[in-house]
């Protein structure tokens, strides 16, 4: 992936697996300039690829503790995987799990604020 990078700096396939990798190894922090670079040349990505990057936006929101911002990617890539791929429900079902738990802790937070 490096290589590739190298060559193209802006290869998203390269850049979305790194992502995928440091994320589920725990290093979600770390993918933070990966994903600015992708968010700022979508032009450079499939629907899938540029599905699964606001999915990690969300995950690297969510690590951030803004689950506000985390909605608001995962919408964007619910939309895009409804819009892109009508018939495959894996990618959305998931992505729609995630936005039900991001949605319950923002509850959560509201609640926690109101008593304090």
């Amino acid at each position: 992936y490096k290589l590739a990078l190298q060559i193209q700096p802006h290869h998203a396939r390269s850049l979305l697996r790194i992502v995928e990798i440091l994320s589920e190894g725990g290093k979600t922090q770390a993918t933070a300039p990966m994903l600015a670079n992708l968010v700022t040349h979508p032009q450079t990505m499939t629907p899938q690829e540029l599905g699964d990057t606001f999915y990690y936006v969300a995950r690297l929101k969510l690590s951030e503790n803004k689950p506000r911002s985390a909605e608001e990617a995962l919408e964007r890539a619910i939309r895009i995987y409804h819009h892109s791929f009508p018939s495959e429900d894996s990618r959305r079902a998931e992505a729609e799990k995630t936005l039900r738990m991001v949605l319950k802790m923002q509850e959560k937070i509201e609640q926690l604020q109101h008593y304090s």
